[in-house]
Formats: C-alpha cells, sequence, structure tokens
C-alpha cells in the first residue's frame, strides 16, 4: 500500500476515530484499521458496538489495507509540518511516514482479521444541516448522565413529529430541550448514546454546510456528517416524559446577560462547598444577590437584573449551573421560578427553540 495525503487531514481523521477506539479496552481496538478506497484513504476503528470511519482524500500509487497502532501513528504524524506526506506499507507490514529528510518506520499488524459494521438494515432516516445537527447534540449532550447506574440516562433523547425533532437529554436533575424543524414528516423516537455522538461529530468545522444523514432501525443507528460516518447502537427503555415536567406558569421571571451571570457564578464556585458546589440566589427586584460558603471562606456578589413577580431565595448546584450557562450561546436569558424547591425553567430572549430545566437544592 502507498499514498500520499495531506498531514492535517491524516491528523484529524486518526483523532476522530481514537476517540471511540478508547472507549475499548482491547488490543485490537489500540490499532485503527486503514485502507484505500477508490480515491480516497478511510480511517477506521470498530467495537462490539460501534464503528467509526473517517475518508480523507489521497493520492493512491498502490492499494492495500493494514492495522496501524493508532497512538503511535497520530502522535509522529501530528507532530509534522502540515504539508503532503507519503506512507508506505511494505511486505513485512513496515510503514514508512515519509516527508523529505524525515522519515519513520512503524510496525503494523495484518489487517485480515479485522471487521467492522458499515452497514445498517435501514427502516428510517432523515436528514439536516450539519451545522444544525451538531448544534442540537451540542447544546443537549452535557446534561446527559455519564454513570452506568442508569444507561437510558447517557442518552439523548430525538423525538420527531409534525416535522419537529425534539432532542433532550436529562441526568435526572436537569433537561435540556432542543427543537428543530425537518424536512420529513415521520414519526419516531430513537435514543443515541450522548457522549460517543458528541465526541465523534464535532471534531471538525469542516464540512458544516453539507447535509447530515441520519439512518436507523430498531437497534442501531448511523449517522453520516462530512466525511465521518458512525454505527452505533441505540439505547433501549422509555425516556422520562419530560414535556410533563416543563413548568405551566411561573411565580418570579428574571431577566440577566448570561456572561456577566456565569462570571460570578463561576467566581462563587471557588467558595462553595465541595459536595454539593452549593450557591444560593436572592432575588428582589432589580439585582440578583449570589452567594457561596464553605470552610475556605465566602462569597457575595450582586449583578442587575430585570424582574417581574415575588422576591425569591432558591439554591442550586453551581457546578451544574454553570454548565448550562457555558453551553448556551444566547446572551440574554430568563430563568423562571415557582417556589424555592421547584424546577428553575431557562430559555433565551431571542429564541423559543431552546429549554433547560434544573431542580434546586435545599439551603
Amino acid at each position: 500500500m502507498k499514498f500520499s495525503c495531506l498531514q492535517q487531514d491524516l491528523t484529524s481523521a486518526i483523532h476522530t476515530v481514537q476517540k471511540a477506539a478508547s472507549k475499548n479496552p482491547s488490543v485490537i481496538s489500540q490499532y485503527v484499521y486503514i485502507e484505500t478506497y477508490q480515491c480516497n484513504v478511510r480511517i477506521i476503528s470498530a467495537g462490539s458496538e460501534h464503528t467509526v470511519i473517517a475518508q480523507i482524500p489521497a493520492e493512491i500509487y498502490n492499494e492495500g489495507n493494514v492495522l496501524a497502532p493508532a497512538s503511535l501513528i497520530f502522535s509522529i504524524v501530528s507532530k509534522m509540518p502540515d504539508v503532503t506526506i507519503n506512507i508506505e506499507v511494505n511486505d513485512k507490514l513496515l510503514m514508512t511516514v515519509s516527508y523529505m529528510q524525515m522519515k519513520y518506520n512503524i510496525q503494523c499488524m495484518p489487517a485480515a482479521s479485522f471487521s467492522f459494521m458499515e452497514n445498517i438494515s435501514e427502516e428510517q432516516h432523515f436528514s439536516m444541516k450539519t451545522e444544525d445537527f451538531k448544534k442540537c447534540i451540542r447544546q443537549t449532550y452535557f446534561t446527559a448522565s455519564f454513570q452506568d447506574t442508569r444507561p437510558i440516562l447517557s442518552g439523548i433523547l430525538i423525538k420527531c413529529e409534525n416535522s419537529k425533532a425534539d432532542f433532550v437529554s436529562s441526568d435526572g436533575t436537569r433537561v435540556a430541550i432542543r427543537t428543530i424543524n425537518i424536512d420529513e414528516n415521520i414519526p419516531f423516537e430513537i435514543i443515541i448514546p450522548a457522549k460517543l455522538v458528541y465526541d465523534i461529530i464535532n471534531s471538525s468545522d469542516k464540512y458544516d454546510n453539507s447535509d447530515s444523514i441520519i439512518s436507523f432501525n430498531q437497534k442501531y443507528i448511523k449517522i453520516n456528517t462530512g466525511n465521518i460516518t458512525l454505527v452505533t447502537g441505540l439505547i433501549s427503555g422509555k425516556f422520562v416524559n419530560y414535556k410533563n415536567l416543563i413548568p405551566k406558569e411561573a411565580s418570579t421571571v428574571m431577566t440577566t446577560d448570561r456572561t456577566a451571570f456565569l462570571s460570578i457564578l463561576e467566581r462563587a464556585f471557588l467558595l462553595s462547598d465541595e459536595s454539593l458546589y452549593t450557591v444560593k440566589f436572592d432575588i428582589n427586584y432589580s439585582k440578583l444577590l449570589v452567594s457561596s460558603a464553605s470552610a475556605a471562606g465566602n462569597a457575595f456578589e450582586e449583578i442587575p437584573i430585570q424582574m417581574t413577580g415575588n422576591p425569591l431565595s432558591i439554591g442550586f448546584n453551581s457546578k451544574k449551573f454553570i454548565e448550562i450557562l457555558r453551553n448556551t450561546e444566547y446572551e440574554l436569558l430568563t430563568f423562571e421560578f415557582t417556589t424555592g424547591t421547584r424546577i428553575c425553567k431557562i430559555t433565551p430572549v431571542d429564541c423559543n427553540e431552546l429549554i433547560y430545566l434544573i431542580s434546586p437544592i435545599r439551603i
């Protein structure tokens, strides 16, 4: 096998598929499968439940395939200049990576034993702009739970009806709901693994203007986005009835600037307790007082707000609240409260398609 390609393309491809390989402890998962494919080179990582394929343009001189040690080849190639590099594998499976006076030899393995799942028996599919799909995942994945105790909460629910798709995740104390219009009017509900999908599809912004095609059946989903293909298992089970969790009314409504609020919370977090990271909000007409206390000290800081309704004191886990503010790109946010023990609803002033819910903690 012999080909040449851009150093940056190969580095990005290996880095992307490595994210899936790290979730599988087997020896074979520490290798990536490299093959020539038409006028391209494909870098593939596969586990028992998923396959990640990154395809890059290349000049093919001799066709072939090989298993290469992922971490080693990435470390070498990523430190080379951003130029066209040459890759050649001889009959003894010794891979030579070269550019001008640079030459690195890497021992590889035969690819005959490597297998991967590339196609699924498609039952339904839909498409959307890659930029929109990535935004929906980015704005919801972080409120999923990454603990093994409740697998259903480690996923993102995609629920479609009447040409609208809801992307929903929850860790039990927070809920993220992102709604978007799609072209297909097909009702369905699927739950995809949040962290894996986020890691793979957010590896590059190069293909944001293209369409992502999402195909699925009862057990598997296949996502084609840009030069990346991900095939993985769906999460089975019944997701929480998230629509019933959204408060229908509010006794206190607060509007404030996201960036200023985030900065205050990040400072208050530093002096919050180490168990629940508790911060207290005292909402009183034109001002919000944010406070925290621990054995290390205490913090008090005010921020101007717009408020309607009743004054309120309420406590939150600052770490979880900060994550919501960091992943919300809108600058002016509205916070709706009912009582000091009920869910807070967070929405952007300029967007009615994004909702965050967060439960308070006792203060």
